[in-house]
């Protein structure tokens, strides 16, 4: 449908460079926008497209579209780098492509960033805990025909600070 536009409405309210965010969350990135007089303006922030574009991410991922995928999380990450969702949600996909050492590296990032938290430090342990490194402590990798690992003692390790966090 066509909508016409009243070249000559007056703007009773003008915002620029508008930029918002709650915690760690980004919302608005230096938006600029107008109100006509009678008119009505709705601003959808990134809550809504980040809930959006997780949703996205697992429906690639749940396709075989780890490309796709990945991308869609590089930006999240990148507009919220301390949101622990997306963290985990990245960590995931690195895990499930035997990218274990950016996998690692974002579980402890996570830990880190929450050292109180139990979920936080229980993830990394079971993280700890899989099979997913060779004898030598290097990622495992099938062509290598070695047997695979867990990091057993960095996992109990793990699980003794986590069982002082939470009685």
């Amino acid at each position: 449908s066509c909508r016409s536009v009243d070249l000559m409405a007056t703007k009773v309210l003008e915002v620029r460079a508008l930029k918002a965010q709650y915690g760690p969350t980004k919302v608005l990135h230096g938006m600029d926008f107008g109100v006509e007089d009678g008119g009505i303006t709705t601003i959808l922030g990134a809550k809504s497209i980040g809930w959006a574009s997780l949703g996205l991410a697992r429906a690639l991922l749940a396709q075989n579209k780890t490309e796709e995928a990945e991308a869609v999380l590089t930006r999240l990450v990148a507009d919220n780098p301390n949101d622990a969702k997306n963290l985990y949600a990245m960590a995931n996909l690195y895990e499930k492509f035997n990218r274990v050492q950016e996998a690692e590296d974002l579980y402890k990032k996570i830990a880190d960033m929450s050292p109180n938290d139990a979920k936080a430090c229980g993830a990394l342990a079971a993280f700890f805990n899989k099979p997913l490194w060779d004898e030598t402590g290097a990622p495992w990798a099938e062509a290598s025909g070695k047997p695979r690992r867990s990091k057993f003692d960095q996992a109990i390790a793990t699980l003794e600070r986590c069982a002082s966090l939470d009685p």
